[in-house]
């Protein structure tokens, strides 16, 4: 006899997000390598060591503060926007 199983599916609330290459990433021989931009809106360190983490202290798993460099990429009020 054959069994079935249910199993629920899992809906995200977000929406999919699109990433581009040359923009969010680009492929290095076998690695895929993500950009700055795409660190800053991922909105958080990942602490994986990346080469192009924007946040300060670099490669700090959680931090979300950027880089007097990067700075100017980011949205908040505390950095001039309205």
């Amino acid at each position: 006899m054959k069994q079935t199983y249910k199993t629920k599916q899992r809906v995200s609330q977000e929406p999919v997000k699109l990433y581009k290459e040359g923009i969010h990433y680009y492929i290095e021989g076998e690695r895929v390598i993500f950009t700055a931009l795409f660190h800053i809106q991922r909105g958080q360190c990942c602490g994986n060591g990346c080469r192009h983490c924007p946040y300060e202290p670099k490669y700090t798993k959680g931090k979300v503060v950027m880089s007097e460099k990067f700075s100017k990429f980011n949205n908040t009020k505390e950095n001039g926007s309205k």
